[in-house]
């Protein structure tokens, strides 16, 4: 009832509920996140429609009664890391100094002969897949070899 008080209790009258909001005047919690509307809108400042306002994969309530994190800012501490990747590997999503530990994972490089290119001075320069050029002179080959021929010789005795 648009002209009712607050028919649910949040703190919202129904007029706002309905015309400016878009909540539900019946529910105190329109979203089901665990805040009231009334909460929401007035105390936090977030949408009393959506259960994750910022949309970084936690709910409203989780980042203010949980992590204490802002439920508008899908990074809290500007670290550049999302609230919901710090809470999962265990760093503080307040603290720009914690960060989550990142892993790198580079994919298999496979050289394929024949060479790109051979220089005057034996160089040669050849494109790798993941699109890394290595250049290789007649003496690293040479070193490369010698180690695998001592390699093989000490297999064989």
């Amino acid at each position: 009832d648009p002209n009712s008080m607050d028919t649910d209790g949040d703190g919202l009258s129904d007029g706002e509920e309905i015309l400016t909001y878009g909540s539900d005047p019946n529910s105190m919690d329109t979203d089901g996140d665990g805040l009231s509307d009334g909460e929401e809108v007035l105390t936090y400042g977030s949408d009393p429609n959506s259960m994750d306002t910022d949309g970084d994969g936690l709910s409203d309530d989780e980042e203010i009664l949980t992590y204490g994190t802002d439920p508008n800012s899908i990074d809290t501490d500007g670290d550049g890391f999302t609230d919901f990747l710090e809470v999962n590997e265990d760093s503080d999503p307040n603290d720009p100094n914690d960060i989550p530990a990142v892993t790198i994972t580079l994919p298999p490089v496979t050289i394929t002969p024949p060479p790109e290119k051979i220089t005057d001075n034996h160089t040669v320069t050849i494109t790798v897949e993941a699109g890394i050029f290595l250049t290789v002179s007649v003496a690293t080959i040479t070193l490369g070899i010698s180690i695998i021929v001592l390699l093989v010789r000490k297999r064989r005795k």
